[in-house]
């Protein structure tokens, strides 16, 4: 009596301790969130697998999609994005909620820290999310209904690209996604510590009247070539590697 009594208590906290498996099609109730600036639609599409979560998100705004990717390991930190700017990532389960704390550092630094918490029924996935920028702070809370995997098809789809999207792109940049190459505008200007009206016209960014966006363009096959040869197309050379927030390389220590 006492064994079989042993083995249900073992049982049931097992099960209690499981992990709750939050894969799936996710698409958020516009009514029900608070979400600024507010979009068309938001889509995200989760896979988990044993420790690690990996997300492609849709959001749809006034400037049409825009696209991007996480990749939480609550085993260990990791390395994701916000906007095109590198970020360090800490995830783990408390309970039904898995917690993401995120840092961005550079002459901006942002803390970031998400909670997503998943429903008893496992229909409803509540994204709560906090950006805290010096003395700013931005609190969002987006309630994600799930839905049929046949409704992410159109987020699985390639996206079109840059060269398509946007005029006078001529780098190896025309080939990747339109969202992937504004990622990329963004981390130049953390690099660099400068805003989009360095290397473009204001009104015109298509224009080529300025000599930086010259530059730009040779920095950028620079780093391309020496990716390709010597790290065989890992991208482990960018613009920060030497810049580090300057307009000019510091190539003597200071």
């Amino acid at each position: 009596m006492k064994t079989c009594l042993a083995a249900l208590l073992f049982s049931a906290c097992v099960l209690f301790a499981q992990t709750p498996d939050i894969s799936g099609v996710w698409k958020a109730d516009l009514e029900k969130s608070k979400i600024t600036p507010a979009p068309k639609s938001y889509l995200m599409i989760i896979e988990q697998k044993e420790s690690r979560i990996i997300g492609t998100v849709g959001i749809t705004g006034q400037r049409g999609e825009d696209r991007s990717t996480f990749n939480y390991n609550t085993q260990r930190p990791s390395i994701n994005s916000f906007r095109g700017i590198p970020l360090r990532s800490k995830a783990a389960w408390e309970g039904s909620a898995l917690k993401v704390d995120e840092h961005v550092g550079g002459a901006r630094p942002m803390d970031i820290h998400e909670t997503y918490t998943l429903s008893a029924d496992g229909k409803t996935l509540t994204l709560e999310r906090k950006m805290t920028m010096g003395d700013r702070n931005m609190d969002n809370t987006i309630v994600f209904d799930k839905v049929p995997e046949s409704e992410g098809e159109s987020l699985r789809k390639p996206e079109e690209t840059a060269a398509a999207h946007y005029k006078n792109v001529t780098t190896v940049l025309k080939d990747v996604p339109a969202s992937q190459f504004m990622d990329a505008m963004r981390s130049f200007t953390f690099s660099l510590g400068v805003d989009c009206q360095f290397c473009h016209v204001e009104g015109n960014f298509a224009s080529d009247d300025k000599h930086a966006k010259t530059t730009a363009r040779h920095m950028i096959e620079m780093t391309h070539q020496i990716n390709a040869q010597a790290f065989n197309g890992n991208m482990r050379v960018r613009c920060y590697t030497c810049h580090q927030g300057h307009q000019e390389p510091i190539n003597v220590p200071e």
